[in-house]
């Protein structure tokens, strides 16, 4: 399987479970969760995908060559589990914003500004973009190399 193919799937599965509308995915008619609980059950299917990873590790399997198979499914599960998991934290986080209405706020310079919610908002998405949720696992990476 080669690199174009190998990242290809992952990706359409994922995209399968996307958001269509403010982060409910496409199969809402089969799925009708509510965010958080579409989150629980993407972490369950991730979790049993990460228990799933365990197998082609086996040293046995390894040997015996028979370490593809497993590791490609549980790569489209857990893609399968992304797509339940990220749609949903997007909205669920713009949901808590404690920003609810236009406010005016006087600092200590004694400057007025205004409190924009629609601002507030774009900067949680625009930092929920830029550091993906994978961004913890690769931090111990970064600081152990030379």
């Amino acid at each position: 399987m080669g690199t174009i193919q190998g990242t290809f799937l992952p990706t359409r599965l994922q995209s399968l479970v996307s958001p269509a509308r403010c982060g409910r995915s496409r199969l809402s008619s089969l799925i009708p969760f509510s965010l958080l609980q579409t989150i629980c059950v993407g972490t369950a299917i991730g979790a049993f995908a990460h228990i799933l990873l365990i197998i082609p590790a086996i040293p046995s399997v390894i040997a015996g060559g028979h370490a593809i198979a497993p590791f490609v499914i549980s790569i489209i599960i857990l893609a399968f589990a992304a797509g339940f998991i990220k749609p949903s934290l997007g909205p669920l986080l713009c949901d808590q914003s404690p920003v609810q209405h236009p406010t005016i706020k006087v600092l200590k310079s004694g400057d007025r500004v205004i409190i924009d919610p629609a601002a507030t908002v774009q900067r949680y998405l625009l930092l929920f973009c830029a550091f993906p949720l994978s961004f913890p696992s690769r931090l111990p990476a970064l600081l152990l190399t030379d």
